[in-house]
C-alpha cells in the first residue's frame, strides 16, 4: 500500500510477462499509482502484450495519466488480463481510450472497477474504455462516472468487437455512455444508464448493434430508448424509471429501498446496477 510516484512507476512495459500486481489491502484507495502526467510530461501506466487472464491487476488506483496518443492508464495489445477492484481516475488520452485502450483481439475481464473523470480528446473515442479489431471485453460490476469523449464517453467499440456488460452503473458521462461502431455488438444486462449527455447507447459511423435486457435508462439528454436501441424499452424487462440513487451528485450510487432497481423490487431481474441497497 502507499502512494507511488516518479521514475519506475509509469510507462511500464510488462513485456509479455505473466504477472500479478495486487495491493496488500485489496483497497484501491490505499494503493495509488499517481502518474503525474501532463502535456509536457506524457506518462501512461502499464502496457500488457499477449498475456492471458491469469495476468492480474487488482486493488490498485491509477490516476493522472496522460498519453499523447492512446491509453492514458492501461494499454492492451493482443492482451486479455484480469482487472479487478481498481480505480481509474483523471486519465487522459489525446486520441482514444482515456483510461484503457485495447487493440487487436483483446479479451480482458474488467470487474468491480470505478472509472471516473477520464477523457479521450482529439479523436474523442472512449473516454474510459476503447476496444477495436475483434476484441471481446467482459465488463462486470463497474461504475462509469463523469468520463468524457465526443463518442462513447464511457465505452467505445469498433471494428467487429463485442462487449458484454453486466451489472454496471453509468452516470453523467459526456458524449453518450456507449458508442458502438463498425460491425460491433454490445450485449448489456442489469445495468443503469442515467444522466449521460447525448444518447445512452449510440451508433458510430456505419454503426453496430446492441441488445439490452434488465437495464434502466433514465434522464439521458437524448430520448433514452432511441437510436440503435429504439423499441427495446418495452421488452426484455427493461425500464425507464428513476433508479433513486442515495446521492449521485457526490458519487454514491447505492439504491434506496424503494428503487425499482433493487433486487427485492424486481423479481424478473434481481439487482440492476453496480451498487446495492442502502437504507436512507
Amino acid at each position: 500500500n502507499g502512494r507511488f510516484m516518479g521514475n519506475g512507476n509509469w510507462s511500464i512495459d510488462t513485456q509479455s510477462r505473466n504477472i500479478s500486481l495486487v495491493s496488500i489491502s485489496n483497497d484501491p484507495t490505499l494503493c495509488v499509482i499517481d502518474l503525474q502526467g501532463s502535456s509536457s510530461n506524457p506518462r501512461f501506466g502499464l502496457q500488457f502484450s499477449g498475456q492471458g487472464p491469469t495476468t492480474l491487476l487488482r486493488g490498485i488506483a491509477i490516476i493522472n495519466g496522460y498519453s499523447a496518443d492512446f491509453g492514458g492508464a492501461i494499454r492492451l495489445d493482443v492482451a486479455s488480463p484480469t482487472i479487478e477492484n481498481c480505480i481509474f481516475q483523471n486519465n487522459y488520452a489525446y486520441q482514444y481510450g482515456g483510461a484503457v485502450s485495447g487493440a487487436e483481439v483483446c479479451s480482458p475481464v474488467i470487474r468491480n472497477c470505478i472509472f471516473r473523470d477520464n477523457t479521450a480528446d482529439y479523436y474523442g473515442q472512449g473516454g474510459a474504455l476503447y476496444f477495436l479489431e475483434n476484441s471481446t471485453p467482459l465488463i462486470e460490476g463497474c461504475t462509469f462516472e463523469g468520463n468524457n469523449a465526443a463518442n462513447g464517453g464511457a465505452i467505445f467499440l469498433s471494428l467487429d468487437s463485442t462487449a458484454t456488460v453486466s451489472g454496471c452503473t453509468f452516470y453523467g458521462n459526456n458524449g453518450s455512455a456507449i458508442a458502438v461502431g463498425a460491425g460491433s455488438f454490445l450485449a448489456m444486462d442489469t445495468s443503469i444508464l442515467v444522466g449521460n449527455t447525448n444518447y445512452a447507447v449510440q451508433a458510430y459511423g456505419t454503426g453496430g448493434t446492441a441488445q439490452l435486457s434488465c437495464c434502466d435508462l433514465f434522464g439521458n439528454t437524448v430520448a433514452n430508448w432511441s437510436g440503435i436501441i429504439a423499441g427495446q424499452g418495452s421488452i426484455n424487462n427493461n425500464l425507464e424509471e428513476n433508479p433513486f440513487f442515495i446521492d449521485a451528485e457526490f458519487g454514491y450510487f447505492s439504491l434506496m429501498l424503494f428503487s425499482p432497481c433493487a433486487a427485492q423490487n424486481n423479481a424478473n431481474c434481481g439487482q440492476i446496477g453496480a451498487w446495492g441497497v442502502i437504507s436512507p
